[in-house]
């Protein structure tokens, strides 16, 4: 059985944990030159099943809520995106994570900057047909906004979905080719997460870790592992068998980070 982990990031370690990891397929999310190279070689081996590589402009959530440092790094950071995608776009399967967070007062007054951060991810994503990795938090009505650019896109990614069903179907709606990731807040007790698991077309989900920032409240698990416990909770949500829902969400994966589910398990 293979789990796909539609998002996490690389740590000096990762390369040990996945060893004793189980069998995963995923995306890392990378922001920088080096993380890049470093994707590359984990791409080349046999530590994952199958690897997707995220490039996005952001690494500095700890300044956004300074909006001069949003717009400096992130000008920077979109410099270098184009540069990658511009020499060497075959390795990219896709652009983001891609930020637009208002989960705390201060983060709500740099909305801007982080908008047109987010605007020039959206458009590499455009301009070299690459999927987008959106990170979104109490932000629906932007995402919106951007529904007829989204759409445009082959595939948008929710990394964290915290929205709700019916935006989450309306979204759908518009015609935007969405991928609507759960991570530990399933297994956290976050009802509105677990609703929406449950209730969205079972070939738009995703599920994720987001290693090492995810977190896991009264258990003790490693955090790639911890991918089982999340397919273990959508599983008895959604009725199914932790078999047919790995195959399922391996197809999903491969559509949304390859335009293809093609292949074989």
């Amino acid at each position: 059985m293979i789990f796909a982990d539609s998002h996490f990031h690389l740590t000096e370690e990762f390369s040990a944990k996945l060893e004793n990891a189980p069998a995963l397929a995923g995306t890392i999310n990378v922001s920088s030159i080096e993380e890049f190279r470093k994707a590359q070689e984990i791409k080349k081996s046999p530590l994952l099943q199958k690897t997707a590589v995220a490039f996005g402009a952001f690494s500095f959530f700890d300044k956004l809520d300074d909006s001069k440092a949003v717009l400096s790094l992130g000008k920077n950071s979109l410099d270098l995106l184009d540069s990658v995608l511009r020499d060497n776009s075959e390795a990219v399967d896709a652009v983001g994570e891609a930020v637009v967070d208002a989960a705390l007062p201060e983060r709500r007054g740099t909305l801007d900057a982080q908008l047109e951060i987010f605007r020039g991810e959206l458009e590499l994503a455009e301009k070299y047909g690459k999927t987008l990795v959106v990170h979104c938090v109490r932000t629906m009505p932007l995402i919106f906004e951007l529904a007829p650019v989204l759409k445009k896109l082959p595939a948008v990614v929710f990394h964290g979905w915290g929205g709700s069903v019916n935006e989450a179907e309306s979204l759908l709606k518009r015609g935007i080719n969405c991928f609507f990731s759960f991570g530990t807040a399933l297994i956290n007790g976050k009802k509105s997460a677990a609703a929406c698991a449950a209730a969205l077309p079972l070939e738009r989900i995703l599920f994720e870790t987001d290693f090492p920032y995810c977190s896991v409240k009264g258990m003790r698990l490693s955090q790639l592992e911890t991918i089982k416990n999340v397919y273990s909770f959508a599983a008895a949500k959604r009725s199914v068998s932790m078999e047919d829902l790995a195959v399922q969400v391996y197809c999903n994966f491969s559509r949304a980070f390859f335009s293809s589910a093609m292949n074989s398990l």
